[in-house]
C-alpha cells in the first residue's frame, strides 16, 4: 500500500489551521476528530468550557490571519461564540473532516520501497476499527487533554470531586459548600461564577497579579503584545520591570497575596470580577492545600475546613495515548505542565521522524502561533519551505531542556511575540517590507511597528497573502483602540 496524504489528529483551532494550510500547499489532508464536530475544547458540551466563560484575549488576538471576527462581535467573545467562529472557519474544510473518529494508534511503517514508508493511523469509527497509511502526520490534539488531579489524600474525600474541565454552570452547585483549588484563569473565574449560588472558598497557591481585561480602555492583550524594541537586560531586571508595571495596573485586595519576590518570573491572571468578589466577601480566600483527609481540607497555614465539593482547577497534563513508545521517548513526553514535550521550535521531533510534526502542543497556545506553526509544517511537507537545520534544532532543543530544568519556572515557556516573529520569518510572511516608503502598504507600517501584534499582519505579504482582508481587520482594530 502506498502512503498518501496528510493525517491531522484533532479538529480544534490548531487542527483546522493545519487542514487549511495543507490545502493551500496542494496537499490532501484528512482530519480525525473524536468529537461530533469541530472546536476542540471550545465545544460547549463536549469541550472544557462553561456557559459564562469569555476569552481572556480579545477577538483581535483570538483570530486566524485571514478570518477576522465580524465587526459586531463582542471584543471578548463567549466560549459558544468561539465555537461558532471555528465552525464558520471550517465550512470550506468539511470534505476533509472525519468526525466522531477517535485515533487509537499511530505506528511508523518502514519499507525498502520509499513510497510504502509512512504512518499507519488506526481509528475507531461507529464502533469499527479502521486503518490507513499516510505519508505525513500532524498531531494537533491540544494540551488540554488529561485533567491534573494531584492533591494528597483526595481519594479519601467522600463528597463530590470535579475538575474545572467538567464545570458548566453554577446552578449545579446551589447551596453547596465548595472549595475551588487553584486561583489562575479557570479557578478565579469559576469561583466568581459559583459565588452567587454556593458558599465558595478558593485555595490560592502561586501568588499572582490580577488584572482586568481592559487597561485604560484597551484590551490587555493589545497593550501587552507589540514589536516595540525591548532594552537588553538580565532576566532578573526584566522580571522586576514587569512586576513594577503589573503592580500599577493590577487589582489586589489585601486578602490576595501579591508577588513579593520581584526577582522571580511574574504570574498573571486576567479576571474582571475576581478581585471585587474577594473585596465584597462574596467568596473566601485560603492558602494552598496541604492535604485532604475525609471531608476535611488542610491548608499550609495550619487551618482546616470541611467541604461538600472540591473543584480542582490546577490545569492539565498532556496525554497522547495513541503514540507508540518510540515516539513518546523521542519527544521526551513527561508529566510536566510547563514543558510536557521537548520539540525543536515547539514543532519538530528528532530528525528520524521528518514526516511527523506537532502544532499547538505547547503551554499557552495563541491563534497566530498555531496558524504559523501549521503554515510552516505543511510548507515543509509540500517541499516549499525548509525544516530547521541541525544547528538550529540543537539550539532549540537545548532551550527546551533548559526550560524544563529551570528552578524559577515562568508561567509560560515562550514569548508570544518572539515565537510568532520567528515563525513568520520561517514561513516568509514577516511584514517588515512595509517599512519601505515605496511599498504600497507603507501606510500600515506604524500599525505594524508600534501597534499591537495582530495575526492579520501575517497575511499582508508572501505565500497565501490576502492583503485586502488583512488591511481591513488592522484598520478596524486601529479605529476602535488607536495605536
Amino acid at each position: 500500500m502506498e502512503a498518501k496524504g496528510v493525517a491531522i489528529v484533532g479538529a480544534g483551532p490548531s487542527g483546522l489551521a493545519a487542514c487549511k494550510a495543507a490545502l493551500e500547499e496542494g496537499l490532501r489532508p484528512s482530519v480525525f476528530e473524536k468529537s461530533a464536530d469541530v472546536g476542540g475544547l471550545w465545544r460547549p458540551m463536549e469541550g472544557k468550557v462553561w456557559e459564562s466563560l469569555r476569552t481572556n484575549l480579545s477577538k483581535y488576538t483570538c483570530a486566524f490571519s485571514d478570518f477576522p471576527w465580524p465587526q459586531e462581535a463582542e471584543t471578548f467573545p463567549k466560549a459558544a461564540e468561539v465555537c461558532r467562529y471555528l465552525e464558520r472557519f471550517a465550512e470550506g474544510l468539511r470534505p476533509h473532516l472525519h468526525l466522531s473518529c477517535e485515533v487509537t494508534a499511530l505506528t511508523r511503517v518502514r519499507a525498502e520501497d520509499e513510497a510504502r514508508c509512512g504512518w499507519q493511523l488506526t481509528w475507531r469509527e461507529a464502533g469499527e476499527m479502521k486503518q490507513k497509511l499516510f505519508k505525513h502526520v500532524v498531531i494537533a490534539s491540544g494540551i488540554f487533554e488529561k485533567a491534573h488531579l494531584d492533591l494528597p489524600g483526595l481519594d479519601s474525600f467522600p463528597g463530590l470531586v470535579r475538575h474545572a474541565a467538567d464545570y458548566r454552570k453554577p446552578e449545579d452547585f446551589t447551596g453547596r459548600k465548595v472549595l475551588v483549588v487553584g486561583s489562575a484563569f479557570s479557578g478565579a473565574d469559576i469561583a466568581v461564577d459559583l459565588s452567587g449560588n454556593a458558599s465558595v472558598t478558593i485555595a490560592c497557591g502561586q501568588p499572582m497579579w490580577y488584572i482586568p481585561r481592559y487597561l485604560k480602555g484597551i484590551p490587555a492583550d493589545l497593550a501587552f503584545y507589540n514589536r516595540k524594541p525591548k532594552p537588553k537586560q538580565s532576566a532578573e531586571e526584566s522580571y522586576r520591570q514587569r512586576h513594577q508595571f503589573l503592580s500599577q495596573v493590577a487589582e489586589m485586595p489585601t486578602a490576595l497575596r501579591a508577588p513579593s519576590d520581584w526577582s522571580r518570573p511574574p504570574f498573571v491572571c486576567i479576571s474582571d470580577h475576581f478581585p471585587e468578589a474577594v473585596l465584597a466577601g462574596a467568596l473566601s480566600v485560603a492558602e494552598k492545600v496541604s492535604k485532604v483527609s475525609g471531608s476535611t481540607v488542610y491548608f499550609t497555614d495550619g487551618s482546616s475546613e470541611d467541604f461538600e465539593v472540591i473543584l480542582v482547577a490546577t490545569g492539565y497534563d498532556l496525554d497522547l495515548p495513541f503514540l507508540g513508545p518510540e515516539v513518546k521517548e523521542a519527544i521526551h513526553l513527561a508529566r510536566d505542565q510547563l514543558q510536557p514535550v521537548i520539540l525543536s521550535h515547539a514543532v519538530w521531533p528528532p530528525e528520524e521522524f521528518p514526516d511527523l510534526a506537532f502544532v499547538g502542543l505547547y503551554r499557552g497556545p495563541y491563534f497566530a502561533v498555531m496558524e504559523l506553526q501549521a503554515r510552516w509544517v505543511l510548507g515543509v511537507f509540500s517541499g516549499r519551505l525548509q525544516a530547521p537545520d541541525q544547528d538550529s534544532r540543537r539550539r532549540s532543543l537545548e532551550q527546551g531542556w533548559a526550560l524544563r530544568n529551570l528552578d524559577d519556572r515562568p508561567q509560560f515557556p515562550h514569548s508570544y511575540v518572539e515565537m510568532a516573529e520567528e515563525l513568520a520569518e520561517r514561513v516568509g510572511v514577516h511584514p517588515r517590507e512595509l517599512a519601505s516608503p515605496s511599498h504600497p502598504l507603507n501606510h500600515l507600517n506604524a500599525d505594524i511597528a508600534e501597534g499591537p501584534l495582530l495575526p492579520f499582519h501575517y497575511r499582508l505579504l508572501g505565500f497565501g497573502a490576502d492583503p485586502e482582508r488583512a488591511q481591513t481587520a488592522i484598520l478596524e482594530c486601529r479605529a476602535f483602540f488607536g495605536k
